[in-house]
């Protein structure tokens, strides 16, 4: 018989893994892919073909970002780390400080998405060129950041998997 505590840990592990594959994933496709896309259109259909694309995976990239960091903290809980510890994390050594930087930088991802977004919403009232040029390349520098933060998040959650 299986037991329901290994089953519980399996899947808040899968629902982590596959969350922030999805968020990595679709970083991956708007910063680097589709970014290079835009240079086959036109300035102005380009910002609609980026704008649509954003308004079509804001939410499921949202979404998993949400249940990443939610199974995140889960995972970190069900290793024994608590609330209580938050202090005593670099004195765990390696995983204390692996731990307490995605602590740190989850959230930072988190502003940077909403920013991005906020960004977007002001880039499609723009008013004039100067202004959308601005807007766009806040856009970039977010999502760029967003993406190296996330890579580090990544090596970070491998480097606790075998520590």
């Amino acid at each position: 018989m299986v037991d329901s505590a290994l089953i519980w840990l399996v899947l808040v592990k899968w629902l982590h893994v596959v969350s922030a594959s999805v968020w990595l994933g679709g970083l991956i496709t708007t910063t680097i892919i589709f970014r290079g896309a835009r240079s086959a259109f036109e300035p102005q259909a380009a910002s609609e073909f980026m704008g649509m694309v954003g308004r079509v995976i804001a939410t499921p990239m949202r979404v998993s970002l949400y249940i990443a960091m939610a199974t995140g903290v889960i995972n970190a809980m069900n290793r024994g780390f608590g609330f209580n510890d938050l202090l005593h994390l670099p004195q765990a050594g390696l995983p204390g400080w692996a731990l307490l930087l995605k602590l740190a930088l989850a959230p930072s991802v988190l502003l940077l998405a909403i920013y991005h977004t906020r960004v977007g919403r002001l880039l499609s009232r723009a008013p004039s060129p100067p202004h959308r040029q601005l807007l766009r390349r806040r856009m970039i520098v977010a999502g760029r950041l967003a993406l190296l933060l996330t890579v580090v998040l990544t090596v970070l959650g491998s480097l606790l998997r075998f520590t």
